[in-house]
């Protein structure tokens, strides 16, 4: 009785040695953006790494939900990380993206442990940098025009039933 007491003692040693250790230490989650600021129609990139008391966990699903600042769901979907622990995720910012604040959420359960964590980022109006360039070139060209012939500038004038951006008045 005693032998079989002995042998079920160390069996049960042996398991434990041997048994996995995720999710017997402490899961973290990271996540990141690639920028803090996006323009519609852009791609995001998402990344993190998963681990267990500073290993990486490899093979696992992550979870994630991208939400607007009124909490509705923008996307989501899941990412399995690699052999380093790593995961990621792209989405493409689209047009019905409002201008404001958005987060990501990222969740994963290892084992017994569940970690969550999340990332903040903006996606701001659209201003086209060709069209903005080309206003003011043509504002500044005016301008230079308009001292070299002596006539005066007076901005934001408009006159009775023009819509006029500056009225233009000789001396």
């Amino acid at each position: 009785m005693r032998s079989v007491v002995s042998f079920s003692i160390s069996l049960l040693v042996l398991a434990f040695l041997v048994a996995p250790v995720s999710g017997q230490g402490t899961v973290t989650i990271t996540v990141t953006t690639d920028k803090q600021v996006y323009d519609r129609g852009t791609v995001l990139a998402i990344t993190g790494q998963v681990q267990d008391s500073g290993s990486p966990v490899p093979n696992v699903v992550v979870v994630f939900e991208l939400r607007d600042s009124q909490n509705n769901v923008k996307a989501s979907g899941f990412a399995t990380t690699d052999q380093a622990g790593a995961f990621s995720r792209t989405i493409t910012v689209g047009n019905d993206f409002a201008v404001g604040s958005f987060t990501v959420y990222v969740s994963v359960t290892v084992g017994d442990q569940t970690a969550s964590n999340s990332v903040s980022f903006q996606v701001v109006p659209e201003f086209p940098l060709g069209t903005g360039l080309v206003m003011l070139v043509a504002f500044a060209v005016a301008l230079s025009f308009l001292k070299k012939t002596g006539r005066a500038v007076s901005p934001f004038v408009r006159p009775p039933g023009r819509t006029a951006f500056m009225q233009v008045t000789s001396d």
